[in-house]
């Protein structure tokens, strides 16, 4: 009997993290346990403090487990066979499940949210912060409190987290801490992939293009903003960088890669873009190449700074080229999902995933890599790759269903980019025809996307 009223202590103090913050919230639970240290939470003692909860319970969270185990399989099976309807489907399951096992460790799901580091490692899932802050302002989703668990070692741009400061509450721990945290919260943290709503779970890029196009339906402006005197120090290092204070410039960012065993679907050759780039520069404006020293050096061009090869780098100065672009070019990787927080328009191209890339954000424009049947040797519509499975993950090869995925030419990276320019100069610029057929082909066969395709890149499906 004592027992159980210690389980019973253990998961009322797990529900209270709705008003505790982390370390003491673990400090009052360790208090309950004699035997373990009170002053320090060690790896041993937190993985007893889990096996004790567990007791009781264990047949019931084994079953639990098994099923979210099954479902995963499932759910990695579906989204690389490009069945995105069935995906939808086994998500909501695996969502009812992890429900089911927060009520287990007396969390109430309703009404607290735990968000651990699949939203804070990868740089475009951090912008996932933007969808919960403005579902919850929107009535999208309805919680008392989200606590945000930080693994600092994890970050992926730490001077970005840190504008949701006054958002969300924040816990930063180290990566060891995290291990002994995980113990317990891993069970019931937030997974990126599908997020919880006031209709049940939604998976993110759906969400998050419904949430902006709300969010400017409404008239509301953007939640962040730079910090004061941040504009001014990243200025100081960029002038020095060749980029004078008083010119515009567009940011610019092609996922390369090749050397690792990631996906390379989203990858795309940055001299394709050689052509888009003199463009943007014959328009008075300067580029700002981002990205690391691992990519391939730009050729010498005026107006053009390869910031990826720059010596003097800081993460507070991503964030500011992000935010104070004139518009971004991207490619489908975290970076281009960014500057839509800030507002700033965006330009992705070489899209791998047309049907859940990219979630609508002001004037935003998107170009997909071209699908081509292998038997016919011809360009597949946008509905037919989809409902043949391509275009709803980002794998390099769609070999097994006769297809094969072609980068974007320079010519149509360059013609996108004059789009981009026409759609920035005119207010309301309403689409045209090929836009509208290409977003009711993709309609057609379960896409929620909404970004417009560029113009000039649609007009073959008209």
């Amino acid at each position: 009997m004592a027992r159980l009223r210690s389980l019973k202590t253990l998961q009322r103090q797990l529900w209270q993290i709705s008003n505790l913050g982390l370390k003491p919230f673990l400090e009052k639970v360790l208090r309950l346990l004699p035997r373990f240290p009170r002053n320090k939470v060690s790896s041993q003692s937190v993985s007893e403090l889990a096996t004790i909860l567990r007791s009781g319970l264990e047949s019931k969270i084994d079953l639990l487990e098994q099923r979210e185990e099954l479902c995963v399989l499932e759910l990695k099976k579906t989204f690389q066979n490009g069945d995105f309807i069935s995906y939808q489907n086994l998500g909501r399951e695996r969502g009812l499940i992890r429900d089911e096992r927060a009520r287990l460790y007396g969390f109430d799901p309703e009404l607290v949210r735990v968000v651990g580091s699949s939203f804070l490692g990868p740089l475009g899932h951090s912008a996932l912060l933007d969808v919960f802050a403005k579902c919850k302002a929107l009535g999208l989703m309805n919680y008392e409190r989200l606590l945000l668990v930080v693994d600092e070692a994890r970050l992926s741009n730490r001077s970005l987290v840190q504008l949701w400061r006054d958002h969300y509450d924040f816990s930063f721990i180290d990566e060891r801490e995290w291990l002994d945290i995980e113990k317990i919260f891993g069970p019931v943290t937030e997974k990126a992939d599908f997020i919880r709503t006031t209709r049940g779970y939604v998976d993110s890029m759906s969400l998050w293009d419904e949430a902006n196009r709300a969010w400017e339906l409404r008239g509301h402006e953007p939640l962040l903003s730079l910090p004061e005197g941040l504009a001014d120090k990243a200025q100081s290092v960029l002038v020095e960088l060749g980029l004078p204070r008083e010119y515009e410039f567009v940011a610019l960012h092609v996922r390369e890669d090749f050397e690792s065993n990631r996906p390379l679907g989203r990858n795309a050759s940055i001299e394709t873009y050689l052509d888009a780039i003199k463009e943007i520069v014959d328009r008075g404006y300067f580029v700002v190449r981002m990205g690391d020293s691992t990519m391939m050096p730009l050729p010498k061009m005026p107006m053009v700074i390869d910031y990826a090869h720059a010596t003097k780098k800081a993460d507070w100065i991503d964030v500011y080229l992000w935010s104070s672009c004139k518009f971004f070019v991207g490619t489908g990787s975290g970076p281009g999902h960014v500057p839509g927080v800030f507002g700033r328009p965006v330009l992705l191209t070489n899209v791998s995933a047309p049907g859940i890339i990219f979630p609508y954000s002001t004037k935003a424009l998107m170009v997909p890599k071209s699908f081509v049947d292998n038997d016919r040797g011809m360009e597949l519509r946008i509905d037919e790759a989809l409902g043949r499975g391509a275009g709803w993950n980002w794998s390099p090869t769609f070999a097994d269903r006769c297809i094969q995925m072609r980068d974007n030419s320079s010519y149509e990276i360059h013609q996108a980019v004059c789009d981009m320019f026409d759609s920035l100069s005119t207010e309301n610029l309403p689409l045209t025809t090929g836009q509208i057929r290409f977003n009711e082909l993709r309609r057609k066969v379960g896409s929620q996307i909404t970004t417009p395709c560029a113009p000039s890149f649609a007009e073959r499906y008209v």
